[in-house]
């Protein structure tokens, strides 16, 4: 009888089901004209297809969008600035089988008195696409905890208008559709002009899964922290 031997560290792997991630790949596209600027850097050979396909289509859209502004750019030559478009990310959580993405786009169109700065997240369980909802169980009240959580931390911030931050952090989906994962939970993020003026830019809160574990889909605690 042939016997097969394998090293200890290849069947732990094979007993987990998890294999060292390839190295992800940091893509630059830049270009600078007499009438724009762009800088951007987004990540491919993430895991997964339909990650690397959300990530390469947002950014593609992204420049158009900008470059259609951009040539159509009709003030007059005496308008200082130029059309600039900056695009960066982090990966702030890759674990498990959860990954999260965070872009910064920051876009100045010639003539504006401040660039506009927002953000856009991608995360994904079992290399699919997540919507903060797929998390829970359905009729479950999580936006109600999540939103006492995050206006309770937000309300020990100096921000000169308390009402601004109640509108911005009401139990609607609309205000909480920016978040990635964390080692201990979810960080919600609400981007500039949310809940603050400009100055302020967007601001963070980290909720930990035990405000929230009870009301998760059952797969979701292994898959995302372990």
């Amino acid at each position: 009888m042939t016997r097969h031997f394998f090293p200890i560290s290849l069947l732990l792997c094979m007993a987990s089901g998890v294999f060292a991630a390839k190295a992800v790949e940091k893509v630059s596209i830049q270009q600078d004209t007499p009438g724009y600027t762009i800088n951007i850097k987004y990540p491919q050979n993430l895991a997964g297809a339909e990650a690397n396909q959300a990530v390469k289509q947002f950014i593609d859209e992204q420049q158009a969008a900008f470059l259609k502004t951009a040539k159509g750019d009709d003030f007059p030559a005496n308008i200082p600035g130029k059309n600039t478009l900056f695009i960066d990310y982090t990966i702030p959580y890759q674990h498990n089988k959860a990954l999260s993405v965070v872009f910064d786009v920051s876009v100045f169109n010639r003539g504006a008195a401040h660039p506009l700065n927002v953000k856009a997240v991608f995360n994904f369980v079992d290399g699919h696409k997540v919507m903060l909802a797929d998390l829970f169980i359905p009729a479950s009240d999580y936006l109600s905890k999540l939103a006492y959580y995050c206006r309770t931390n937000l309300a020990t911030k100096d921000f000169p208008d308390k009402k601004w931050v109640l509108m911005g952090t009401k139990p609607q989906k609309e205000n909480y559709k920016l978040w990635s994962f964390s080692e201990d939970g979810l960080t919600i993020i609400f981007d500039t002009y949310q809940i603050a003026a400009y100055v302020y830019g967007a601001q963070t809160v980290n909720v930990p899964k035990s405000q929230f574990i009870s009301l998760l889909q059952a797969n979701i605690q292994p898959a995302v922290w372990g």
